[in-house]
């Protein structure tokens, strides 16, 4: 099968979702399973990360802060495994207002110019730059906000994402995310040097965080609009409706479906 020409920049924008939910869940599972930003064992986080406490006190009014360093991306494969089966290089500064578990607490996660962050199966590596915003709405909701995040894909000019998206816990196993399942709801706006997508959840991506399933998303679909087109295209994680554990979609452009593993 031919596949649309429209569907490189839908395949690229898969990939920066995929990379920025999963720098999503190994923050959150830190921050739910940390007193004060100190590890526990229940974490998606590999021992050979780093942990610096910078600010360790609420009672300063500022907050606390801290960094995680993933180390150099080295050789490949790149970066350090993480327990979802994940690489990640660089380092995560983590600024929080508030315990996490209180309505409101704001966690901003940044990724310095000058030490990125990187995530990605180990061969090809997704670098960070910018901030993520993560707000909690309540006990079981959490907002994840992206003003002007930059991905770089290897081999890919930079896109800008600018995101929305409400994180809904649909069960909760205790401490971390680890067996967790998640939902994820919005939209996400992707500018590249060329044109602008617009990717639309309209039946929400579903995360269970068993660690063999934790990289996945296992469900979910997403309409796509390209600024410049008018071609209707539509991602579904479970194009063959058994909610496997795996990196298949299926891609349809104007009624012509294929497959895409990311």
């Amino acid at each position: 099968m031919v596949i649309p020409e429209s569907s490189k920049s839908t395949e690229n924008s898969i990939k920066s979702l995929s990379e920025v939910i999963s720098t999503f869940d190994v923050i959150e599972d830190f921050a739910s399973s940390s007193h004060l930003f100190m590890k526990r064992d229940e974490s998606l986080m590999p021992a050979d990360a780093v942990v610096e406490v910078i600010d360790p006190t609420f009672d300063d009014g500022d907050g606390i802060e801290a960094l995680i360093d993933f180390g150099s991306l080295g050789l490949e494969p790149h970066g350090l495994l993480c327990k979802d089966n994940k690489y990640r290089a660089g380092i995560i500064r983590l600024q929080l207002d508030k315990p996490y578990s209180e309505v409101d607490a704001k966690l901003t996660l940044t990724f310095d110019e000058k030490s990125p962050f990187y995530s990605g199966d180990g061969s090809e590596m997704c670098e960070f730059k910018g901030s993520i915003l993560i707000s909690r709405v309540s006990e079981k909701e959490l907002k994840l906000h992206c003003g002007e995040l930059i991905l770089t894909l290897e081999d890919e000019n930079p896109v800008t994402i600018i995101a929305d998206l409400s994180i809904t816990c649909i069960s909760d196993s205790g401490v971390g995310i680890v067996d967790d399942e998640l939902d994820f709801d919005g939209k996400l706006e992707i500018n590249t040097p060329d044109e602008k997508l617009t990717l639309s959840i309209i039946e929400p991506l579903q995360k269970d965080y068993e660690l063999s399933c934790a990289q996945y998303i296992k469900a979910g679909i997403i309409d796509v609009e390209l600024e410049k087109s008018i071609s209707e295209i539509a991602i579904d994680f479970d194009p063959d409706g058994d909610n496997t554990c795996d990196q298949t979609v299926g891609i349809t452009v104007n009624g012509r479906a294929f497959r895409y593993s990311y």
